[in-house]
């Protein structure tokens, strides 16, 4: 096999898995953004019942450390 082959071969597997990155990237994106919608959603309920809009952080007994 002829090493202009082999880089043929070469540049269409990277562009593959660049295009794969890509998306996967961009799907990371949206993940993130839809977390974060969920997260303000959360703290606009936890205002709208007049508790805070922070979540508690369970205190851990001394029993369980």
């Amino acid at each position: 096999m002829d090493h202009e082959k082999f880089m043929r071969g070469h540049e269409k597997r990277m562009a593959r898995i660049d295009a794969r990155m890509q998306r996967i990237a961009e799907l990371a994106k949206e993940a993130k953004a839809k977390q974060l919608a969920r997260d303000e959603w959360y703290r606009a309920l936890r205002i709208r019942q007049g508790r805070s809009p922070e979540p508690r952080i369970p205190e851990i007994s001394p029993r369980e450390r």
